[in-house]
C-alpha cells in the first residue's frame, strides 16, 4: 500500500512540471471542434525548434510564401510565390543552397512567374507549379534543365 501511495505522490509532484514543459514556448494553441462545433483543446502536435526566413537564409524575406516540399536528403524546397521562386534551404536550415528563378527550357532561359507549389520525387526532379505561365514544370535534379514541361 504505502508502495502504491508513494507511486501515486511521484505522480502528482511530476504531473504539473510536464504538462508545463509540453506547452512552453508553443506559439500557436492547438484545437480541434467536436460535433456541435464546439472548440476542444488538444495537445500540441508540433513543437516548432525554430523558424526560418529569408533573413536568417541570408536571401531577400518571403513574399506569399505558398508551399513547401522536403526532399529525401532533408533539404526544404519553399514556393516563394511573390517573389517568382523557389529557394532550396540546406538540411540544417541555416543557409539558401539555390534560388530557382529561372529555368532552361529547350536552350531558352525562362523566368518563373508565380510559382505556388512545388515538390520533390524520390528519384530527385523537382516538381513546380508555375501557376504565373499555366505550366507544370519538372526539373532534373541540377535544378536548371526542364525535363518536361
Amino acid at each position: 500500500m504505502k508502495r502504491i501511495i508513494l507511486i501515486i505522490s511521484a505522480l502528482l509532484i511530476l504531473l504539473p512540471s510536464v504538462c508545463a514543459a509540453s506547452s512552453a514556448n508553443v506559439p500557436y494553441q492547438s484545437y480541434t471542434y467536436d460535433y456541435r462545433k464546439n472548440v476542444i483543446l488538444t495537445p500540441h502536435p508540433y513543437l516548432p525548434q525554430s523558424n526560418v526566413s529569408g533573413e536568417t537564409l541570408g536571401i531577400s524575406a518571403f513574399r506569399k510564401a505558398n508551399d513547401l516540399a522536403v526532399a529525401n536528403d532533408g533539404r526544404l524546397f519553399v514556393a516563394d510565390t511573390g517573389n517568382n521562386r523557389v529557394v532550396v534551404v540546406s538540411a540544417d536550415f541555416k543557409r539558401a543552397e539555390y534560388i530557382i528563378d529561372t529555368i532552361m527550357n529547350g536552350g531558352v532561359s525562362q523566368k518563373l512567374n508565380a510559382p505556388s507549389g512545388v515538390t520533390v520525387s524520390e528519384s530527385g526532379e523537382i516538381y513546380i507549379a508555375d501557376s504565373g505561365n499555366r505550366r507544370v514544370v519538372v526539373l532534373m535534379r541540377d535544378m536548371r534543365t526542364v525535363a518536361r514541361v
